[in-house]
């Protein structure tokens, strides 16, 4: 088949197929039910609920690792990171309120960004009330000050444990080494 389609110019290194040969479909369904979804918001004016892609601008709340590394996020991060000390620094919890929503804000005017949320569906959903941004936003900031602390326990945790060895002062007593493979002179 591959061979069939190669004639007709069709490249055959970007159909998605497993190693026994079948197509893999979960895909295409997935974008099919999301199109059908995204279709289905706008002609009944709910238009920009799901997305189906995201934007380098932004912030991506999925459980995992995977959305690290989207440049969006990593802005997000560099923002958590350049208001955690007033954040942190601060004891009234109006203040801290006040620097979330400066996040928000951040992210929404300044960069033009969107918060979205991995829907269990198979898709992007754009958080839309900013209470729940800014829940998100201070909820990130409680997880990075959980990262600080770890960090600075760690690097004041010394193992101490190399000073209770060899007390009495005696250096290790060496081996002489006689070439048997069991270490001890007396066998042969």
């Amino acid at each position: 088949m591959r061979y069939q389609l190669k004639g007709f110019g069709i490249p055959v290194d970007v159909i998605p197929l497993t190693d026994s040969g079948t197509v893999k479909v979960k895909p295409m369904l997935q974008w099919l039910k999301l199109r059908r979804t995204i279709e289905e918001a706008s002609s009944s004016s709910l238009c920009g609920v799901a997305v189906e892609c995201p934007l380098s601008s932004d912030v991506l709340f999925k459980s995992g690792s995977n959305s690290l590394s989207h440049p969006g996020n990593v802005m997000f991060r560099n923002l958590i990171e350049t208001h955690f000390d007033e954040h942190n620094n601060t004891s009234s919890s109006g203040l801290k309120v006040a620097v979330s929503w400066r996040i928000v804000d951040e992210v929404l005017v300044t960069f033009n960004g969107r918060f979205l949320e991995w829907d269990k569906r198979g898709w992007w959903m754009v958080i839309e009330d900013r209470a729940q941004m800014r829940a998100k936003v201070a909820t990130s900031l409680r997880d990075f000050k959980k990262q600080v602390k770890a960090v600075q326990n760690r690097q004041t945790l010394v193992n101490s444990t190399f000073e209770f060895e060899r007390l009495d002062g005696r250096k290790q007593k060496r081996v002489k080494y006689d070439g048997d493979r069991t270490g001890c002179g007396s066998c042969m």
